[in-house]
């Protein structure tokens, strides 16, 4: 399960297709609210879509995941749901770990596509999150997702339809929204999986559902609340061929705000919500304090009416065995129509545990105002606080094969300046019919954007002011370590920003205002989290840099260690230790570089060090196995020289066996793109020596003629949208392209035409290699992308 950041406001939250949020596979807890680094406090610790029904031979269905996202490994992870769309018919969609995604399209890429189609009705500069857009019959998703959408009647990812007929084509204008508002949101995301699954230990019973989640969040100047609100939308399809008499929808959280074992909780039924709080502040040895008085969290269902809201205790804060965690089938499905695990209705007042039936049967726990002392609440309860859960769910009742029902949820976080827990509530119940009364009205003018920035933008991350955060960036951050400036306001998104000057210049001369990623004023060791945290992020305008490989020279090399092999007569699933040595350099304080390699020959280099970014002297590494590439960087804070030896100790993998006949046995490992400083910020020049791998056991490729044949045109070339190919008397059978590093950017396999096209506006401009298959035979053309 792949999975991304919904951050677009002041609350940062971990995305997945596997029906739970906010939980990583690690186990902890992705629901930073307020965020301000990468230690900020979480207010909920894990959430899940909870289903059940009931069909008319009496058989319960229940999908119901709470924390079985997080764990060691995949195989000890346990999932309700599975990446996907189902068909008609009710089954997983082919290859379905295709679907192991989520697309996500941030506010300033859908405003450069709007005004790049309006100046002249053609998208001159497409963007990849526009064009991979899984909206209905998207003609650009196969090539830019490498599968193909599933032909279907009803939209998938929801999109604004520029001509209205019914097909997602950015070409035409289109592009991603969310129904609900009129307002473009800051961020939108989407994803889609089904429940066609064995579940955590057993539970699941599958539904034959198919669910869609469109995720979205508001950046506003003048909204403070829907800057601290995320929404989150389920599309649920029944793909089975039987109807359900006793559907019901519900939402499982786990709020653990900051601390969390000293968590309250409570319903506001009017306002379809319910929430949980502390009362006081948290203990500052917990491992999730909050500084200050905790915020309130609220969960509000803003399309249907709240049918009953649950609490669920832990051992030693509950009533009974009874009102603890469920485990089996009837114990989940007795939580989300309002029983307790045993079938005892909630019953109001006391714990709400009554197994004598004295107590009148309610469908909600707490609804009252915990500061009113006559009302029933946790505090009123008797309940001490402690870790706790709740499930809000919605009664929908019979449910027919193809049946729709959406379930929008909006993710509230309420704290008050300089507030105490009730001024906190007070703000809560406040907020939230608000919020229901924006949500009502589509949004519709409740949010204006920040004012764009015209001029010398800051983008969180790219310290160097190059139109890309990456590994780069982290050397700006080392060269004005604890220098101080003017703030800059939150969020911490990517986006462009305005900020104040610095009144200093790095030696490019670029304003120092761009190395405070995170705009508290200070240049210290949280502006290399946010620079990683926008790793690979680029502005609307960025293109992508020609390669730059330097002069061969002693400075950097390769060894291996022991030097045995020294990457020599190599066989399939060989593994050593290979290093990239640095020769004495005096005055090297920071190096950044590129390491490429190409994956036809080796399955990976693995950096044989954890990133450290501590100062004084860190060290950061990542590799890109799908490219063939392995960032690094080495850094002092303290002007400290690096010296001379091992600089990237890496293990070396070959591929368990080499796939096809390969044009060599021979292979380059080489170094390109590099940044090298001296603690004044001046460039230092560098040279290297790549290294030639040999390999034993290749069948070496021989019918690859690089040929220029008469009866195959490729056209337009130079191209910089799309290129044409067209063979005369022969069928096309197989295209490929590769970059000038020799990695696949596109293919097409299984042609049988004597014409086809590919669409590569979107890529970086270059030269690259063409492959044509005609008559099993292959022929080679340069291609040059401007």
């Amino acid at each position: 399960i792949n999975d991304t950041y919904l951050h677009a406001n002041n609350i940062r939250a971990l995305l997945n297709n596997s029906g739970s949020l906010f939980l990583d596979k690690g186990g902890n807890a992705q629901f930073q609210a307020p965020f301000t680094n990468t230690d900020s406090p979480n207010s909920i610790f894990a959430a899940g879509l909870w289903l059940g029904g009931i069909n008319a031979a009496n058989e319960l269905f229940i999908s119901a995941p709470t924390y079985g996202y997080a764990g060691n490994s995949p195989a000890n992870r346990d999932y309700d749901y599975l990446p996907g769309p189902l068909d008609t018919d009710g089954n997983l969609a082919p290859n379905c770990e295709n679907w192991d995604n989520v697309w996500s399209v941030a506010r300033f890429e859908i405003e450069q596509h709007q005004a790049d189609y309006a100046d002249n009705n053609t998208v001159d500069q497409p963007l990849p999150a526009i064009y991979e857009w899984p909206g209905r019959g998207n003609p650009y998703f196969e090539e830019l997702n490498g599968f193909a959408l599933p032909t279907i009647t009803e939209p998938l990812a929801p999109f604004f339809d520029n001509n209205n007929d019914g097909v997602y084509n950015p070409d035409d204008g289109d592009y991603p929204i969310v129904l609900q508002s009129t307002t473009l949101p800051q961020q939108i995301t989407w994803s889609v999986f089904n429940d066609l699954s064995t579940g955590e230990s057993g539970i699941n019973e599958p539904l034959g559902f198919e669910i869609q989640l469109t995720t979205w969040a508001f950046n506003c100047s003048d909204n403070m609340q829907l800057n601290n609100t995320i929404f989150t939308s389920y599309k649920i399809i029944n793909r089975s061929n039987a109807p359900l008499d006793s559907l019901h929808v519900g939402i499982w959280n786990d709020f653990d705000i900051g601390c969390f074992d000293d968590d309250l909780v409570g319903s506001a039924p009017e306002l379809n919500t319910f929430f949980a709080y502390d009362i006081g502040q948290d203990e500052p040895d917990c491992s999730n304090p909050y500084e200050g008085i905790p915020p309130i969290q609220a969960t509000t269902i803003l399309n249907e009416d709240l049918s009953y809201a649950m609490r669920i205790g832990r051992p030693g804060t509950s009533s009974g065995p009874a009102t603890t965690d469920p485990n089996l089938p009837t114990e989940f499905y007795n939580f989300l129509t309002g029983r307790w695990n045993d079938g005892t209705p909630l019953t109001f007042g006391g714990t709400g545990y009554d197994e004598t039936g004295t107590n009148p049967i309610t469908p909600f726990i707490f609804p009252n105002d915990p500061s009113d002392p006559m009302g029933w609440s946790q505090p009123t309860s008797g309940l001490p606080e402690g870790d706790v859960r709740s499930v809000g769910s919605v009664e929908i009742g019979s449910f027919a094969p193809g049946q729709i029902q959406t379930i929008d949820v909006a993710y509230s976080t309420f704290i008050v300046d300089d507030g105490d827990t009730f001024s906190n509530l007070d703000g809560m119940y406040e907020g939230l019919s608000a919020l229901q009364n924006w949500y009502d009205s589509n949004f519709e003018g409740v949010c204006t954007a920040p004012l764009a920035c015209e001029e010398d933008c800051l983008w969180p991350g790219d310290t160097d002011a190059d139109g890309i955060a990456n590994h780069c960036d982290l050397l700006p951050i080392a060269l004005k370590f604890d220098a101080t400036g003017p703030l800059r306001n939150p969020p911490l998104i990517w986006a462009s920003t305005t900020s104040e000057s610095w009144g200093d210049q790095q030696a490019d001369g670029t304003d120092t205002k761009h190395v405070d990623a995170n705009g508290d004023g200070v240049i210290d060791a949280t502006d290399f989290e946010i620079t990683l945290i926008n790793f690979d992020r680029t502005t609307p305008d960025y293109i992508t840099p020609d390669d730059i490989y330097p002069p061969i020279g002693p400075d950097l090399f390769f060894t291996t260690a022991p030097t045995t092999n020294n990457f020599q007569d190599l066989e399939a699933d060989d593994s050593f230790i290979g290093i990239l040595r640095l020769d004495t350099i005096s005055d090297l304080v920071g190096i950044a570089l590129t390491i490429e390699y190409d994956t036809r020959y080796f399955a990976s280099l693995e950096p044989l060090f954890a990133t450290d970014l501590t100062p004084p002297t860190m060290r950061f590494a990542r590799e890109r196995p799908n490219t063939g590439e392995v960032d690094f960087v080495r850094i002092t804070t303290d002007g400290t020289p690096i010296e001379a030896g091992s600089l990237v100790p890496m293990q070396v993998n070959l591929p368990e066996v080499f796939l096809e006949p390969l044009p060599a046995d021979t292979s380059v490992i080489r170094v390109k793109n590099i940044k090298a400083i001296r603690a004044d910020g001046s460039i230092i020049a560098f040279t290297a020596l790549p290294i030639t791998a040999t390999f034993q056991g290749i069948t070496v490729s021989t019918d690859e003629p690089e040929i220029q044949q008469e009866h195959l045109k490729v056209f337009p070339n130079p191209t910089n949208a799309q290129v044409t190919i067209q063979a005369e008397g022969q069928l096309i059978e197989a295209v490929q392209l590769l970059s000038s590093a020799g990695q696949e950017v596109l293919s097409r396999k299984a042609l049988s035409e004597q014409q086809t096209q590919l669409s590569i506006g979107h890529l970086p401009k270059g030269l690259y290699l063409l492959r044509v298959k005609l008559s099993k035979q292959w022929t080679v053309r340069k291609i040059i992308v401007e």
